[in-house]
């Protein structure tokens, strides 16, 4: 276990250090997601102002969700998108091939292989969004409701995390899958900032299980401004245990069926 985390750290100094040796680069494109966080902000305040709630979510709670969307972007962003990305690359070039040579989980390489630091603001503004909401509110939150939330945001962390490996290692299977990475980049972006109740019927069953993606921003961000119960705390912690290690088994199910790119 210490020889994967010493190998995420190198991976981290080996992704900061080329942001370094690019920093114009670095400069645009920061600001480029800092424009981004400005439009999700001016969208937001649009639409609270023609309306009192966005399902059963007021302004301050809105707020507060968007804070907690920001900062598992960061995340996703800033590691799982440009680590994925290569996947389905090293599949098809052959690369894999020397990856599988190494003493180390084939998984961990290439889940962690690619960091970037231009999504660092995304956080922050996170953060600032979360304790700006929680001032807005009419009582204060107790101590455990925050540990529940920073507990319920790492489970939400596992099972993005889950979801989207589970989807990246379809390319073990069939070729021609590059652009497979930006799928659940996509979904998220459009589905996960808005409460679950706005969906219904067909809709919501299946983005609050079979693809949960309505559940990931939504739960952590509750857990700070109502009382979660206990049957939706289990089943995200269900469906997280669940796609992590559907993700495992069909990550190694595919290296039994890989065949190298040069053969």
């Amino acid at each position: 276990m210490f020889k994967h985390f010493k190998i995420i750290g190198w991976f981290i100094k080996q992704s900061f250090m080329e942001t370094l040796e690019y920093r114009t680069d670095f400069v645009v494109r920061t600001v480029v997601s800092n424009a981004w966080l400005v439009l999700d902000i001016i969208f937001l305040s649009a639409l609270i102002s023609n309306i009192s709630t966005i399902g059963t979510w007021n302004l301050t709670q809105a707020t507060i969700a968007l804070g907690v969307y920001r900062m598992l972007a960061f995340f996703i962003w800033s590691w799982m998108l440009y680590s994925f990305a290569l996947i389905p690359k090293i599949v098809n070039n052959g690369h894999l091939d020397l990856l599988l040579t190494k003493p180390v989980d084939s998984q961990v390489i290439v889940s962690f292989r690619k960091f970037i630091f231009i999504h660092v603001s995304s956080l922050i503004v996170g953060i600032v969004l979360v304790l700006r909401g929680v001032g807005q509110l009419n009582y204060i939150i107790p101590p455990e409701r925050w540990l529940l939330f920073l507990w319920m945001f790492i489970v939400a962390i596992a099972l993005i995390y889950g979801f989207y490996f589970l989807t990246i290692s379809a390319c073990l299977f069939t070729d021609r899958l590059e652009n497979i990475y930006q799928l659940f980049t996509e979904a998220f972006y459009t589905a996960s900032r808005y409460p679950k109740e706005i969906y219904i019927g067909f809709f919501r069953v299946m983005l609050t299980s079979v693809v949960p993606i309505a559940l990931m921003v939504s739960v952590p961000a509750e857990a700070i401004f109502t009382d979660l119960s206990w049957q939706t705390i289990i089943w995200f912690h269900f469906l997280a245990i669940f796609f992590m290690i559907s993700s495992r088994m069909l990550w190694q199910f595919g290296l039994k069926r890989y065949s190298s790119a040069s053969s």
